[in-house]
Formats: structure tokens, C-alpha cells, sequence
């Protein structure tokens, strides 16, 4: 492995060029059979290598270079591929020691484009090879095939990727076959990382014409004019990367190739220095350091939102590039000016996440800001959406992303980013697949150290989409958080301009006021005509000429174009009952149509709902229910979910048979059958995957079956929103009640049906932000907790499944599970990571058996109902933890009001805080969860504080001994710790505990009094603590200073169940 030199840039005779302007480095592709000479001969057509004889002639100060390297192994692993970009990046640094800033072009014939691409991608988290990245100007991919977003390309990219193994090798061997086909070895090169990336380089694509065996789909990028130049080269996948200019063909085609780099290298050596690379050096530890701090993002900051969101149509949006003097709406002028934030306002449906997303993608974008901007440039984006997974809903969401793009761009902002992670590290050393480390407030502080950074003149564009789609107990503080970034960088060479949108919404026209804004509404009215014209023209081009037809269609254009003010989802929706009239030839009918449709978004749906027959409406009901409350992170979130999701809780609820296997042609015929079903009963209101009948059982089964299911936000505002009694009385009147299905009886039974399905059918219609591959719970626990879960929130419907469906689970258990101890296992395996966290924090012995049953979990999950049945069949004197521990297993998401019914019903069965198990008082285990648990700012918002106060209440002792690893404490010290909680309600908390006995004299095992700790913390405690140290003690509260007082025992293993395979 290693780079050769195939001309040095000095000229022919080694003199004759001053100095070396840029550098270009080859990567050949997959080389299965070995061929000892590959990295030449990819290049080579008869005796002529171009970039050793030809190139130079017009280019001589370019430095070309090979990179040769054994490409056999690249079909087997991505883990494999992965390493082997980075031996290309290593390589690159070493000749490049002397001359880091030299401007850099790659050229990749077939898959060593895409290794070039996973280089880059992994030269973002190294710090080492960020010269590399900033160097790099232009690549040139040959036959290289692209994996797109979409499912559809994924299959295509692997089906691409084993025909050029076929070409080079012809029985290639099965598993390299395999890795490529299922597109395992390129999984990660395409994602987030690389989608912002590319916005930095310039691009030649050349495909091939003769034979191709990669389609010009996939061979090139779909990027605008400005940044991707296509060439067509007239010859087969082999010789794409060839030129013989002895041939009159291959002449022509590097005549332009060469014109193309020309212009690029001009472009690239006028581009000035101080875009380019910058001098980057970091410690040691930071290097090391750097993965994990951008893994902890990364986790937490996933937007997939960008993926799903629609194009823009042809000949759309074009007017934003418009100057205002010239009916523009001023966000050309807005780059150049000195405000920081754009905002951009529509009416729900108005095309607002399509207008970002052709912000984002358009090159006019960079080239306005490169103009505009001193220094370097840097685009951004996060897009809210409350139908998404939690971190597109949540401020802390947008946080780890920006920061996450930011650090993966602008190495100089790493070092403060990374002092603050070690010592979030050091004080904090929660680590859960389920939450972040980082909480709002860190990454806010986090932020503020970034604005005060040292750093080369950098500008950076956000581009936030949805802000209305906040969750809305962040949604202010996610206002003033952008207000700061836009203002507060006056004195710093970080400067943040955000182009943000979102319905119109009286807060944030307020909070805006003074910053320009535009409502997209008032500009769509062209582009609205441009894409009725463009889908009724897929309709009459394929019908004879009728000049009175294309009047009647103009005139219907113009009406609809009239009522749609300018929403764009109103226009789209209307065009398909449009198109439909024309192909059937009811022209007529259009005017009547045209007088009938309802001008608002919300009245439409009122139409086309008042249509659908009465006795089928409340399926349309149950299904935009199910997709509505209950998105793609935590609902069924494709064609085969909704099929599973459809069955009758009844039918569901039954015990397991050989009904529950779904094989592949049994998915097919079903998720056909639910998508009539779903287009019958939804006309329109529902995202519905394709069909394509010449795909195979494998692209059928992951491009229709697991093909995206989804709803507009509009439908669920209509449905569920602040407006929706009324519009319910209009069109669900008449409508059986007894058919609505409550929706968390629907996700109840759709999680149940998970259980009792087959492990391959689970993974495809599993909620992604469920379970995913690499979490610490297995597919099983994870299915089963979200099951609990949707049983708890059944109290919100005021209705009670627990005795009907807990039940079924201990029989569906007893049919899949050998054992008793195995199912015993499963339900200890639900708590594990509670356990296991909560024995890490305190330094407690490990218990090798917990006894978790179904009783457990019903106090965890709140199921009253269960418990009285159960408990008045067993005695509560049972072995292990004691049942009311199981109601503060992760406690940072308990509310009051699931804690206070349960706890006194237990109270009333017997059962008591200060019992002790394990060497603890369940009172004292709730005080070590409420100090230590990392996101210790929801004590006011989940009312903690009334919590203990009924604690206090029911019997715990005031006085409790609480003891961690480093220090013992009394319940007081506990109490006046640092936590989020208004002052008010804090010294009446504290007042309670006097009240209760607490000594307020007491000292923990440093010596610290009570008092002492408020004068820290809560000073407005103070004169109260006071007031109650005449109150008697029953007893000294500590002298011991030991670290620990627990007894050491041998930590056992969790239980193991690898060969249980319905546990999997």
C-alpha cells in the first residue's frame, strides 16, 4: 500500500516548472483475482497511461499519483474497507508533510470512488487529516456507483456493486458476493456525515454508455450544474477510466475531461488561502478523547428527517435567487448584510421543509456565502419534526447535532469542546443506550466556550427547519438559544447566520420581529402553476389533441392556482383528482370539481373524509390515529408494521399458533392487502409505499413491505389538534363508537403482536427508535418494554388492559420460554440495566438473582388493576427486592402522578420504605437515585420534591443514613444538594423534613453540616434550618468515615440465555 509517482510535477526534464500548483492522486477499484499489476493497468489502454503521458503536456505543474494497494479484500467487510481509507489517508499525509495546502484532486475508477469517499468521511473524526479535507478541491469519480437515500438505490447500489465483481472476475467467490450485494461493506459511507460533506468539493461524474453495468442513476450524484459536471464516455464499465488518443472517440472524451480539470484547477488556485486548509494540532489526549466525545453526539443527534422530505418540482423555487428590486424576497441581500437570522414563515402545508431543503442542496447557496463571508464557510442544518424520533423533536436534539457538524468541520473549536466532555466524564460516568450525557444546559455551556474561541474568520449558515415542531418544553429557550448565536458574535471570528422556518406562530413573530422574514405563501403562486402544468402533461401527452380540452384545463389550472393560496400540499392533493378526470375524459366534470373543493387545507380533509362510505370511516379514523400520536420512532412506521398493527386486539391476544410465522410470500400478500385497504379507507391522507411487480422477493420484502408509512403534520393537527372537537363533529358523526379503537389499546396490541411473531418479522416492522443492532438490551427486552410501556399509558384513555394483557403474557411466555427459570431470567433482563447502574453508582455487591416476575414489573409500569388480582393470590413476604423498589428503577421518568396511587396501594398491602434488601432501605435507594442521576434538572418539572414529601408521609425516616462510595450523608444532605427546584418549593421541602424529625444538625462523613450545605446551595434555606435545630435527635447521626460500609462480595455475571432464542 502506497502512493506512486507517476509524474513529479517538475516539468520533463525536472526543471522546467517553478513550482508544484496542485496534486492529483488515482485510486483503481476492486481487484478479486489479484492481477499483480492493477493499479497500473486500470489506467493503461494499449501502451498509453494518460495521467503519466498525456496529463502533464497541459497540466505541468500537477503532481500525479497512483495509489496502489491490495483491493482484494475490499468485498469482505466494511470494518476492512473502513481501514483501508484510512491507510489512504495516511499515506497521502506522508507525502504531504511539506506541502499540506496544496490543493488536492482524487480521481476513483468503479468502487475505489466510494473508497474515496469513506477516506473523507473518516478523515472528519481525525483531526490529523484535517489538512486533507480542506485541501481537497475536486473528485472525479469514473464508473463509480452512488448509494442513494432511498431504499430503491440501496438495493440498486448492491446490485451494481456485485456486477462490476462479475466484470472483473467471473465466478467471483460467494462471500464477496454476499458483502457486496447486501451493501454491507459500504453502509456507512453515505450517511449524514458524507451528505454534508460533499457540499465542500467539486465534482466531475463520468459514465459509461456501452454495456453499463452502472446505470447513469447511480453513476452519478444528482448535485446542481454548478458543483457536478456529467461526461458521457462512450464505452464499456473497463475502459471508462481509459484513453487511447489514437482513437478519435477517446480523443474527444479527454478533450472535454481535461477542459473540466483545467477549469476546476483554475478555480481551485484563485480560490485563495485563506479558505484552505488552516494549521490544526492537538494533544494527545485530545486525539484520543475526540472519537468519544463525537460518538456521544452522534447518538443523540440523528436527523433523518432530511432524507424523507420531497424535492423541489422542476422550475420551482427559482425565484428566491431574485434580487428584491426585482420581486425577490431579500435573502439574496441577507447574506451580505449584518443580520444574523432569516426567518422564514408559512401556512401548514405551505412547502416550508421543501424550500430548506432546496436552500441547503442549491449551490447559489455556497456560492452567496463564500462571497459574502470573510474566510472559511461552513453550511449546517437540523429539521424539527414531531412525527419523528426524539431527537428531531427536542432543543437538546438540535444541539448535539450542530455541535456534532460544527466539531466534524472547524477542528480549532475541538480542544473546548473536548476540556468540557473530559470533565462532564470525570463528574459523570452514566452511560446508557437510552439518554445522553450531555443535558441542555451542558451543551449550552458548551456553546458559549465555542462563540469565545480562537479561530480564523469562519462563517457559519444554519439552516433550521420547523421550529413550531419543538417540543414545547424547550421551545422558548430554543428561540433565545438562536437569538444568541445570530447576535452574540460581534466579537468573535465565529459568525453564525440562521435561516430558520415554521408556521406563523405569535412567540416567535414576536421574538423575530426585527429580522427579515419571508412568507413563503406569497411567492408559490408560479410554481404552484409550473406543477399543476407539469402532472396533468403525464396525462395529455398520452392523449389525441383537443383544443377544447386544453382550454377547459387552462381555465381549472388558474381556478385551483386561485384557491390553493399558495399552499403547495392543497395544490398537490387536488391535482390527483384533477389528473384522474382528464385520463378518464370527464373534462366537464373538472368545473364542478373545481367549485367543490374548499378552499383551507383542514376543510379539504373534511371533504375528501365525507366521502369515504360511513360504515368503513372508522378505519380511517383508527389508521391516521396510529400514525399521527404514534411516529416512526416508537409506532409502525411501514406497510408491514400497519399490517401487524391492523389486527383485531382480540384476535391478537389469542395464544400463540403457527399463524404467528410470517414467511415472505405471506408479508407480500398481506402488506398488498393493507395498502388497498389503507388506500381505501385514507384516499390520499396517507404516504403509501410503491410497487414495482418486476422486483424481486427481497427488494419486494425491504422496498414495499418495509417501505416508509407516514402522515403530514397538518393531517395530525387536523385529527388530534386544539380545533379537532369541532371538526370531529362534522365528519366522524354517524361513525360507530364502538369501533374506535383507543390508540394505546392499538399500540398495546401492536407491540403484543411483535412478541408473538417471528424474530425476522420483528426486525422488519420494529420501531426504529425501539431497538437497533448494537444495543446493550436484546431485540426481545426491547419489544417488551415498549409493550409495558403502551400498557401504562392506557390510563390516559381512561381504560385498564392490565388484567386482560398480562395475562396473555405469562401464557404467550410459558409456550415460547423452556423453563420457569428462563422466563425468569427474561424479566430480570428487563430491569438488568437499572440494576446493574444503579450497583455501578453506589459500589453495592451485585445480586446474582434478582426474582423479578410480572409482578414486579406491573408496580414499574403502574398496573394497579394486576396487582390487586395477583396480590390477593400470593403473599407479599416474597423473596428478592422488594416490589415498591421497582416503582424507582430509572426514576428520571416517573411522574407524580403515576407515583402516588401505586405507592399508597402498596403502603395499604403492607409493604414499607425502610425495609431493607441488599444492605439498603428502599427510601435510601430512592435519595441515591435522586442525587445521582445525571439529568437532575427534571426535579421540577416531575415534582420530585412531592415525591418525598409523600414518603415522609407514608413512614420513610427523615434521618436516613445514605451512603456512596466516596462519602456518607443524611437524607437532608441529599435534599439541599444542587438539583433544579424554585426556591419556593424548596424551602417548603425542607420544611416538611423538619417537620418529620429531620436533624438539621447533622453532619455527613466529611464533616459538613446541614446548614452548611444550604449556605452553599440554597442559602433561602438557611434561617428555616435554623429555626429547627432545638428539635432533639434520637441519635448521633454518623462517625464513621469509611469509604464504603458494604460488605464485599464477588460480583457475578448477568444471567446468560445465548442459546434462548426467543429471547433474541
Amino acid at each position: 500500500m502506497s502512493l506512486k509517482v507517476l509524474y513529479d510535477g517538475q516539468g520533463k526534464q525536472g526543471n522546467s516548472a517553478p513550482e508544484i500548483e496542485f496534486s492529483i492522486v488515482a485510486i483503481h477499484g476492486l481487484n478479486p483475482s489479484g492481477e499483480a499489476n492493477h493499479g497500473y493497468s486500470t489506467w493503461t489502454k494499449g501502451d498509453h497511461i494518460w495521467l503519466r503521458d498525456s496529463l502533464p503536456e497541459s497540466l505541468p505543474t500537477c503532481r500525479t499519483m497512483l495509489y496502489i494497494y491490495d483491493s482484494r479484500v475490499l468485498g469482505r467487510t466494511k470494518e476492512r474497507f473502513a481501514h483501508e481509507a484510512s491507510q489512504l489517508l495516511e499515506a497521502i499525509s506522508a507525502e504531504r508533510d511539506e506541502c499540506p495546502r496544496r490543493p488536492l484532486f482524487f480521481i476513483g475508477h468503479s468502487l475505489g470512488g466510494i473508497l474515496i469517499k469513506q477516506a473523507l468521511v473518516n478523515g472528519q473524526a481525525n483531526p490529523k487529516h484535517q489538512d486533507i479535507l480542506s485541501a481537497t478541491f475536486a473528485l472525479i469519480f469514473m464508473g463509480t456507483p452512488h448509494q442513494g437515500p432511498s431504499d430503491s438505490s440501496r438495493i440498486l447500489f448492491g446490485k451494481t456493486c456485485a456486477e462490476i465483481v462479475r466484470s472483473v472476475q467471473g465466478d467471483a467467490s460467494d462471500d464477496m458476493m454476499q458483502a457486496v450485494e447486501k451493501n454491507s461493506i459500504f453502509s456507512d459511507t453515505l450517511k449524514e456525515n458524507w451528505r454534508h460533506q460533499q457540499k465542500n468539493y467539486q465534482f466531475i461524474s463520468c459514465h459509461e454508455t456501452i454495456d453499463p453495468i452502472v446505470p447513469y442513476d447511480s453513476a452519478i450524484l444528482g448535485l446542481g450544474g454548478d458543483q457536478e459536471t456529467i461526461l458521457r464516455r462512450r464505452t464499456d464499465h473497463g475502459d471508462v477510466c481509459r484513453f487511447d488518443l489514437e482513437d478519435e472517440t477517446d480523443q474527444e472524451d479527454f478533450k472535454t475531461l481535461l477542459s473540466n480539470i483545467k477549469r476546476l484547477y483554475k478555480k481551485a488556485t484563485n480560490a485563495g488561502e485563506g479558505s484552505r486548509g488552516q494549521d490544526f494540532s492537538h494533544s494527545k489526549a485530545v486525539l484520543t478523547s475526540l472519537s468519544d466525545l463525537l460518538d456521544s453526539l452522534r447518538a443523540f443527534g440523528d436527523n433523518p428527517r432530511y432524507a424523507i422530505i420531497e424535492q423541489n418540482c422542476d422550475d420551482t423555487l427559482q425565484w428566491v435567487w431574485l434580487k428584491k428590486d426585482r420581486g425577490g424576497p431579500g435573502l439574496v441581500e441577507w447574506f451580505g448584510s449584518d443580520d444574523g437570522l432569516f426567518w422564514i414563515s408559512g401556512k401548514p402545508g405551505a412547502g416550508k421543509s421543501t424550500f430548506c431543503k432546496f436552500i441547503e442542496c442549491h449551490n447559489n447557496t455556497t456560492d452567496l456565502l463564500q462571497s459574502t463571508s470573510p474566510g472559511r464557510t461552513l453550511l449546517t442544518s437540523f429539521y424539527f419534526w414531531d412525527l419523528g424520533q426524539p431527537s428531531e423533536r427536542t432543543f437538546s436534539g438540535l444541539l448535539h447535532n450542530l455541535l456534532l457538524q460544527l466539531l466534524d468541520h472547524i477542528p480549532e473549536l475541538v480542544p473546548a469542546a473536548i476540556i468540557h466532555f473530559q470533565k462532564l466524564k470525570g463528574h459523570n460516568s452514566h452511560s446508557s443506550t437510552r439518554s445522553s450525557i450531555w443535558s441542555e444546559t451542558e451543551l449550552q455551556t458548551v456553546f458559549k466556550n465555542i462563540l469565545q474561541a480562537k479561530v480564523p474568520d469562519t462563517t457559519v449558515l444554519c439552516i433550521i427547519d420547523g421550529l413550531d415542531e419543538c417540543d414545547e418544553r424547550s421551545f422558548h429557550t430554543m428561540l433565545q438559544f438562536l437569538l444568541k448565536l445570530a447576535t452574540a458574535t460581534s466579537n468573535s471570528n465565529l459568525k453564525f447566520k440562521i435561516l430558520c422556518s415554521g408556521r406563523p406562530a405569535n412567540f416567535i413573530d414576536i421574538t423575530f420581529t426585527s429580522y427579515p422574514c419571508l412568507t413563503l405563501q406569497n411567492y408559490t403562486w408560479s410554481d404552484i402553476e409550473n406543477y399543476l402544468n407539469a402532472r396533468i402533461q403525464t396525462v395529455t401527452d398520452y392523449l389525441p389533441p383537443d383544443a377544447r380540452r386544453s382550454r377547459i384545463i387552462a381555465e381549472i389550472v388558474e381556478g385551483v392556482i386561485g384557491k390553493a393560496e399558495g399552499v403547495f400540499m392543497w395544490a398537490r392533493v387536488v391535482a390527483e383528482d384533477l389528473v384522474a378526470l382528464i385520463a378518464a375524459g370527464c373534462e366537464e366534470e373538472l368545473y364542478a370539481k373545481i367549485k367543490e373543493l374548499p378552499p383551507e387545507l383542514e376543510h379539504l380533509y373534511d371533504s375528501i373524509i365525507s366521502k369515504i362510505p360511513l360504515q368503513t370511516r372508522h378505519q380511517t379514523y383508527n389508521y391516521l390515529q396510529l400514525q399521527a400520536f404514534s411516529p416512526g420512532d416508537d409506532g409502525p412506521r411501514n406497510l408491514l408494521g400497519m399490517t401487524l398493527a391492523s389486527h383485531s386486539p382480540n384476535e391478537v391476544r389469542g395464544p400463540p399458533s403457527d399463524a404467528d410465522w410470517w414467511s415472505p410470500e405471506k408479508k407480500i400478500v398481506e402488506c398488498h392487502r393493507m395498502r388497498r385497504i389503507l388506500q381505501n379507507s385514507c384516499r390520499g391522507l396517507i404516504n403509501l409505499p410503491h410497487y414495482n411487480p418486476s422486483w424481486t422477493e427481497d427488494e419486494q420484502i425491504n422496498l414495499f413491505c418495509c417501505g416508509e408509512v407516514n402522515v403530514h403534520k397538518s393531517i395530525k393537527d387536523y385529527l388530534f389538534g386544539s380545533r379537532a372537537e369541532k371538526q370531529n363533529e362534522r365528519v366522524w358523526s354517524g361513525v360507530a363508537k364502538n369501533k374506535l379503537i383507543p390508540f394505546n389499546l392499538q399500540r398495546t396490541s401492536f407491540y403484543f403482536h411483535l412478541l408473538k411473531v417471528d424474530k425476522t418479522t420483528r426486525i422488519e416492522a420494529l420501531p426504529r427508535g425501539i431497538w437497533r443492532p448494537g444495543d446493550r438490551e436484546g431485540l426481545m427486552v426491547s419489544t417488551f418494554k415498549a409493550f409495558l410501556t403502551a400498557l401504562s399509558c392506557s390510563q390516559y384513555d381512561k381504560i385498564d388492559l392490565s388484567v386482560t394483557w398480562l395475562p396473555a403474557v405469562e401464557e404467550l411466555f410459558k409456550v415460547k420460554s423452556s423453563s420457569s427459570t428462563e422466563v425468569g431470567d427474561f424479566y430480570d433482563a428487563v430491569c438488568a440495566n437499572s440494576y446493574i447502574e444503579f450497583e455501578r453508582r453506589t459500589g453495592d455487591p451485585a445480586i446474582e438473582a434478582w426474582n423479578t416476575d410480572l409482578l414486579c414489573l406491573a408496580v414499574k409500569y403502574g398496573q394497579i388493576p394486576y396487582l390487586e388480582a395477583k396480590l390477593r393470590q400470593i403473599p407479599h413476604l416474597r423473596k428478592g427486592r422488594p416490589l415498591l423498589h421497582y416503582l424507582f428503577l430509572g426514576i428520571d421518568g416517573i411522574s407524580y402522578e403515576t407515583f402516588e396511587p401505586i405507592v399508597k396501594f402498596l403502603h395499604r398491602r403492607g409493604f414499607r420504605f425502610n425495609k431493607v434488601f441488599n444492605g439498603r432501605t428502599t427510601w435510601e435507594y430512592i435519595l441515591i437515585w435522586l442525587q445521582a442521576w445525571p439529568m437532575n434538572e427534571s426535579w421540577e418539572r416531575d415534582f420530585y420534591d412531592k415525591i418525598l414529601v409523600l414518603c415522609l408521609d407514608l413512614g420513610a425516616d427523615p434521618n436516613q443514613k445514605v451512603i456512596f462510595p466516596t462519602h456518607q450523608c443524611s437524607a437532608l444532605h441529599v435534599v439541599l444538594a444542587k438539583h433544579q427546584l424554585s426556591s419556593q418549593r424548596q424551602k417548603a421541602l425542607v420544611k416538611a423534613f423538619i417537620m418529620h424529625g429531620a436533624a438539621t444538625n447533622a453532619k455527613d462523613s466529611n464533616g459538613c453540616t446541614v446548614i452548611q450545605m444550604a449556605e452553599q446551595n440554597w442559602p433561602q434555606t438557611v434561617t428555616l434550618l435554623k429555626s429547627g435545630t432545638l428539635r432533639p435527635l434520637k441519635k448521633q447521626p454518623f462517625v464513621s468515615k469509611s469509604r464504603n460500609l458494604m460488605p464485599k462480595r464477588q460480583r457475578p455475571r448477568l444471567p446468560q440465555s445465548k442459546n434462548r432464542c426467543w429471547l433474541k
